[in-house]
């Protein structure tokens, strides 16, 4: 999977205008959407990010466990005779925030979109091409109630995906290993994605390259 972008505000708002106008429906099977929640501390300037499973993502490879930003798939019609009404970003931004931290809905309000990403090269399990179409969309969060806001496990059960949150400071150490080179928080010996942490260059630094 490559990524290809970022894009703007507005250019993820002229994608999400034709799904929630119904047009998106025409797309089938050649659209998907996932959303990226950033939500950040307002007294120390700390992201929400979670930790999710290790698992094995293709025949042999395993996605290490390691710290992300919180989200995940936007629910789509795959046809016109789907009966699912289309998701918008900011549901699924609550939805995927509230079961991936534990935070009451009522705890947090999404601010809107920051842009986002376009994806290629998105392949099926059977390895052939079945998105042609995929988009991340960065929102933006805050939390209403900071009295919930206490790090923690989610989840204890090995078959779920996220399996902590915590507040992590955003700015980070480049680290090597075997002639690759990945981030790592700044207070803690532990890797961040390095897809959420180009979303938090583009979005929270503002630059292309996090330098």
């Amino acid at each position: 999977m490559n990524i290809m972008g970022p894009l703007s505000k507005e250019e993820i708002e002229k994608i999400v205008d034709r799904i929630e106008d119904g047009n998106g429906k025409k797309w089938g099977a050649s659209l998907s959407l996932s959303v990226k929640i950033i939500c950040v501390h307002p007294e120390t300037s700390k992201i929400v990010m979670v930790k999710n499973q290790e698992k094995e993502i293709a025949p042999g490879k395993i996605k290490k466990s390691m710290w992300e930003l919180p989200g995940g798939g936007v629910h789509l019609k795959q046809s016109e005779s789907d009966e699912t009404m289309n998701e918008t970003p900011k549901a699924a931004a609550i939805r995927e925030l509230s079961q991936e931290t534990g935070f009451s809905i009522l705890s947090f309000e999404i601010d809107g979109i920051l842009g986002g990403f376009q994806k290629h090269n998105i392949k099926n399990k059977k390895g052939s091409q079945a998105n042609p179409y995929h988009y991340d969309i960065v929102l933006l969060a805050h939390l209403k109630e900071m009295t919930i806001a206490t790090p923690g496990r989610v989840t204890s059960d090995p078959t779920e995906g996220t399996l902590a949150w915590d507040w992590v400071d955003p700015t980070r150490q480049i680290r090597e290993r075997n002639g690759r080179y990945y981030y790592e928080m700044r207070d803690r010996n532990e890797q961040i994605h390095t897809n959420s942490m180009m979303m938090i260059n583009r979005f929270i630094f503002c630059s292309e390259d996090g330098d």
